[in-house]
C-alpha cells in the first residue's frame, strides 16, 4: 500500500512540474500561430493599403509580430517547437479574405483592414495576457510580457492616429 502511495505521489509530482511546461510550450505555439495570420493579413495590408496611414499601420504591425515571433521561436524552447508553413497557417480564416475582397470591391478596403488588425491584435493581446497568467516560468512570463507591451504599442499608436484624424 505505501508503494503505491509513493508512486502516485511521484507521478502527482512529475505531472505537475513537467506538465506546465508542456502548457507553456503549447501557449507559445498557439502564440506564434496567431501571429502568422496576424502577420499575413499585415502583408495584405502592406500591399493592398489606400493611404499611406493604413500602409504604416500594416507595415508596422508585420515588423512587430515578426519580430515577436521570431524572439518565441528563438527561445529554448520554442527550438523544439519547428512549426512549418502549414502548422502556422493552422490559424488562417478564409472568411478574413472574403471580407478584404468585398471591402475591396466597396471601395472600404482600409477601414476594413484596419479594424480586422485591431481586433486580430486585440484577440492575441487577451490571449497573451491569459498566457501570462497561467504561466510559471519567470523567462516565458518575460518574453510574453515583451509580446503583449508590443501589442499594446501597436494598439495605441493606431488609436492616437485615429484620434489625429
Amino acid at each position: 500500500g505505501f508503494g503505491l502511495l509513493l508512486i502516485t505521489l511521484l507521478i502527482v509530482v512529475f505531472s505537475l512540474i513537467f506538465g506546465s511546461s508542456s502548457s507553456g510550450t503549447n501557449n507559445l505555439i498557439r502564440a506564434v500561430k496567431q501571429q502568422q495570420e496576424i502577420i499575413r493579413i499585415a502583408e495584405v495590408g502592406e500591399k493592398s493599403a489606400r493611404t499611406s496611414v493604413t500602409q504604416s499601420f500594416a507595415t508596422s504591425t508585420k515588423l512587430t509580430v515578426s519580430t515577436s515571433q521570431s524572439e518565441m521561436l528563438k527561445y529554448p524552447e520554442g527550438r523544439d517547437l519547428k512549426l512549418k508553413g502549414k502548422e502556422l497557417a493552422e490559424e488562417f480564416d478564409p472568411k478574413t479574405d472574403a471580407q478584404l475582397k468585398t471591402a475591396t470591391e466597396n471601395g472600404t478596403f482600409d477601414e476594413v483592414l484596419t479594424a480586422i488588425l485591431v481586433k486580430q491584435l486585440t484577440d492575441y493581446g487577451q490571449n497573451l495576457s491569459d498566457y501570462y497568467d497561467g504561466e510559471s516560468s519567470k523567462a516565458r512570463k518575460q518574453l510574453l510580457e515583451n509580446a503583449f507591451g508590443q501589442v499594446q504599442g501597436l494598439l495605441d499608436s493606431q488609436k492616437a492616429t485615429v484620434t489625429e484624424q
